[in-house]
């Protein structure tokens, strides 16, 4: 029933974001539609027995989440679904690791990796599909509509990764690159100046990436 339940939530939010970005929905009703997704998705950590199923139904979410977005490019909706896929299943990893690994179960402890994956999975797909519908001449929402929902956007993605810059997609792309490569044991052991290296180096191959599935 879960398993439904988070499902349907999942096209519920992917309706109400296509109508909000159409001009005919109301955002509180998108945060509220994130907001229990969220949470459905928080609760199979605690509740389904299998990974694999888990795996199985994430996908299932991400098809319920494209299916308003037909007209958006097939690379670009591809692309959104990747992350949010990603985002998805790691913060579902993280959860269930922190479960089997806990002696008792706290359930803030468990669910906040989750949580901010799910979240961060969410708002990158949120942000791609808009993409397309958006011009400097010819914006998809008003100016004003925008700057706030991608201020909130900024916001909600600060609190759990304070290191990302939003200033540029330059900025973005490096400080991304920087948080992905400092994990790494090879990266840490190089000169600075080589590291700066591999940064610019990765940014421009995250940017170029980009630039091809938009394209």
């Amino acid at each position: 029933v879960l398993d439904a339940i988070t499902v349907l939530s999942a096209l519920a939010l992917g309706f109400l974001y296509h109508r909000y970005l159409a001009g005919s929905g109301a955002l509180w009703a998108v945060l509220a539609s994130m907001g229990f997704f969220s949470l459905v998705s928080v609760l199979q950590i605690f509740l389904a027995k299998s990974l694999k199923r888990r795996i199985w139904i994430i996908a299932a979410e991400i098809v319920a989440l494209m299916l308003f977005f037909a007209a958006v490019p097939i690379k670009l909706l591809g692309l959104g679904a990747l992350f949010a896929f990603g985002f998805f299943v790691w913060g579902e990893v993280m959860g269930k690791r922190e479960l089997e690994s806990g002696l008792e179960i706290r359930f803030l402890k468990i669910s906040r990796p989750a949580l901010a994956k799910t979240t961060t999975g969410l708002i990158l797909f949120g942000l791609i599909v808009f993409l397309p519908q958006w011009t400097p001449e010819r914006a998809f929402l008003p100016n004003e509509t925008f700057a706030q929902s991608f201020a909130l956007t900024v916001e909600t993605v600060k609190q759990f990764y304070p290191e990302i810059d939003f200033g540029s997609m330059e900025r973005f792309a490096q400080s991304v690159s920087l948080s992905k490569l400092k994990g790494d044991k090879d990266f840490r052991n190089l000169p600075p100046a080589r590291q700066e290296e591999v940064i610019t180096e990765t940014a421009d191959a995250m940017l170029l990436g980009i630039e091809k599935n938009i394209g």
